[in-house]
């Protein structure tokens, strides 16, 4: 058993070392602790404890440096906040074989999502969606998501910002 916990703690310093650079270390830990045996429920907690832990360090690195505009991404933070909770007090909800089922194919979709979309260019792009629009349509959706699945969540945000605002 001991060698399941060292094996573990690798992938997890392997996954920040990753996530630090790129992003997406949960693309390394989750399957990790799914070949580990652990409840996928469990798993699912593990992780996004982890990716909470790094993004509150984020937030307190962008905050120190005067970086975050608080009064105008207030309302964008609280939505996401609300969609996140629902979307993790959701997946308590689901059935442990529906968890067994749906993640691994959603660990797939997402780790092929980012094997193969194209990267983004620095050109301009027009504006589709208005701030408005944005912050009440996109980010509870995609808070919903890193809240009852949370891998990529990031990049999923700067993808969205990018081609939407």
């Amino acid at each position: 058993m001991d060698s399941i916990y060292i094996a573990l703690a690798a992938v997890a310093l392997f996954a920040g070392f990753f996530d630090a650079i790129a992003g997406g270390g949960g693309l390394l830990t989750l399957p990790a602790l799914f070949i580990a045996g652990i409840d996928p429920l469990a798993a699912m907690a593990t992780n996004k404890f982890q990716a909470s832990s790094a993004s509150a360090s984020a937030v307190w690195a962008f905050a120190r440096k005067r970086m975050i505009d608080w009064r105008a991404d207030w309302p964008m933070a609280c939505l996401s906040f609300i969609g996140g909770v629902t979307g993790a007090m959701s997946i308590s909800m689901l059935d442990r074989y529906v968890l067994e089922s749906v993640v691994p194919i959603m660990l797939i979709a997402v780790a092929a999502y980012f094997a193969f979309t194209p990267t983004l260019s620095g050109q301009e792009r027009k504006q589709r969606l208005s701030s408005v629009a944005f912050t009440l349509a996109v980010v509870p959706a995609i808070g919903f998501y890193d809240g009852i699945f949370g891998l990529g969540t990031g990049s999923f945000f700067m993808v969205a910002c990018t081609l939407l605002l």
